[in-house]
């Protein structure tokens, strides 16, 4: 029998570390209060994104980040805690999980691991209020589409004096 529970515990280390092999940046929220179709929503939310949302043993989880050279606070790893592994860009992600928590009390968002830095509950909320990059972009595009426009209402403006004038 405790053989089998060493091959669990190390199969479990092995899939977390997998999983942060195969991510960018890593959430961790607490669950606790949640209810299945709240949390069968939430991953639905983060898997469009390319995220997934797992539970692991605290215990294995701090293991498995010691051994993928990954900083994490041990205040990540107490009470329940499910880990939010992207794929992509992260900012969304932390979106839909700041978005999940206003909407939902019971979902705490512990912090994170962005760029390797790790960021406090606060930090990810201020990252997951900031514009996603589309959005970023679009503003970017829509000023300068703007600038341009004024640019060309001018220009025209002046060659249409001019050829009123002679």
């Amino acid at each position: 029998m405790e053989k089998k529970i060493k091959v669990y515990k190390a199969n479990e280390v092995e899939l977390v570390k997998n999983e942060l092999a195969g991510s960018g940046d890593v959430f961790f929220t607490e669950y606790r209060g949640l209810t299945v179709p709240q949390i069968t929503s939430l991953r639905k939310s983060l898997r469009s994104e390319g995220a997934s949302y797992k539970v692991s043993k605290n215990n294995l989880a701090k293991i498995a980040f010691k051994e993928a050279g990954k900083p994490a606070g041990d205040d990540f790893f107490k009470g329940p805690t499910a880990i939010v592994y992207t794929k992509g860009e992260s900012g969304p992600v932390a979106k839909i999980l700041v978005n999940f928590a206003k909407e939902n009390d019971k979902l705490v968002i512990k912090g994170g691991l962005v760029d390797n830095e790790l960021y406090d509950a606060a930090k990810i909320t201020a990252y997951g209020n900031l514009p996603s990059r589309l959005e970023m972009l679009a503003m970017v595009a829509s000023t300068v589409n703007g600038v341009a426009s004024k640019l060309v209402r001018t220009l025209q403006a002046v060659v249409d004096k001019k050829q009123a004038e002679g």
